[in-house]
This record gives C-alpha cells, structure tokens and sequence, in this order.
C-alpha cells in the first residue's frame, strides 16, 4: 500500500509552462511558479456578549514565477517593458488593454511525464518585477527574477 501511495504522490518538480505571458524563449528559464492559495476575509458580527466571526470575502492570492534571468537580463526588460506600458506619462492605461486572456497555462506532470493537471490563469497582467541582485561574493550563482502576476480568474 506504501508504494502505491508514494507513486502518487505529487512532485513539485514537474510541470510546464506556457502562454502569453511567457514567451517561449524564457518558459525554458522558468525555475519555480507558486500556485495561488485562498484565503478567506472575515469580519466580527456581536449581538450580544464576545463578537463572533463571519466570513465575508474570499482571496486568491497572487501568482509568482521565478525565473533564471539571461546575462542581457531579457527576462527582466520584458516585464519592465509590460509595466510601462499598464503606467504610461503618470496614468495607468485601461485594463483591457494591458491584460493577457488565456495569459498563463501552467501544466502538471506526473511521474511518467503525463499531464495530470492544468492551471489556465485569464486576464493577466504584472504587479511586481522584483529586485535583482547583484554581489561579488557570490561567485558562478545565476540571477534569479521573480514576478508577481494578478489576475481575474482561474481554473
């Protein structure tokens, strides 16, 4: 019984990914994507006596790539580029005309290289390019970018 459940058991190591938000030369430097997580906002209700929570919002919280960036830091400019384009002069531009539809499609594997899953994020768009470090220390270790991407749904 052990081994079938081990067989099973998810690997955070395999999956794709691919999509507009991802041109297809960078989804190769792609490290790690944290897959969002829900949350629920609650609020305190009291009648009588001590308050007693409710639930009124529920939250998705955003997602993230991380990415090995090119020596020409490629990766980079090209999410820089997307946020200048959403804040253009001192004004954000329509959010119709910055998001990605079918923007990113994260894909699952299992053991055999199979799909098991497909995440398809719509209406995407960056919210954080983050900081790059730089260090003289840290001899023959790759430059890793993050992003945070926001969207309207998912499934």
């Amino acid at each position: 019984p052990y081994t079938t459940l081990f067989r099973s058991i998810s690997r955070e190591n395999r999956f794709k990914v691919s999509g507009k938000a991802i041109p297809d030369e960078y989804a190769n430097l792609v490290q790690s994507v944290s897959l969002p997580g829900i949350q629920f906002h609650t609020s305190l209700y009291r009648n009588v006596g001590h308050g007693k929570k409710y639930i009124n919002n529920a939250f998705y919280s955003d997602l993230t790539i991380t990415f090995f960036d090119t020596e020409n830091q490629d990766v980079q400019f090209y999410y820089k580029t997307w946020i200048n384009e959403i804040y253009q002069n001192g004004q954000f531009q329509y959010k119709d005309e910055y998001t990605l539809n079918r923007g990113l499609i994260v894909t699952k594997l299992n053991r055999q290289n199979e799909i098991s899953t497909i995440y398809t994020f719509d209406r995407l768009f960056p919210i954080d390019v983050s900081d790059v470090s730089l260090n003289q220390s840290s001899a023959n270790t790759a430059s890793i970018l993050s992003v945070t991407l926001a969207y309207d749904q998912w499934s």
